[in-house]
């Protein structure tokens, strides 16, 4: 189980994931997103594109990272820096 206190969760900074696993700027969107809790339903409708595409880049980013299931990924992404803070 993995607990996250929303009021202090920030997303994983998209430079540390394209630079760490090659993960393309659409690809580090959706991991950003799903870092900070948001269902891959809501990630899709916010970036606007489909479910389904959603789903090929969830994939990629498995292969890329080299997890295999979602809670799998958000602990490793849990443990990476995360963007500043908004002032």
């Amino acid at each position: 189980m993995l607990v996250i206190d929303p009021e202090r969760q920030r997303p994983a900074a998209n430079g540390v994931l394209s630079s760490m696993y090659g993960l393309t700027n659409r690809d580090t969107d959706v991991a950003a997103a799903l870092s900070t809790g948001e269902t891959l339903e809501r990630t899709a409708a916010a970036l606007g594109m489909s479910c389904e595409t959603a789903r090929s880049h969830l994939r990629r980013i498995f292969d890329k990272t080299g997890t295999s299931r979602q809670n799998e990924l958000m602990l490793m992404l849990a443990r990476l820096p995360k963007d500043p803070a908004p002032a």
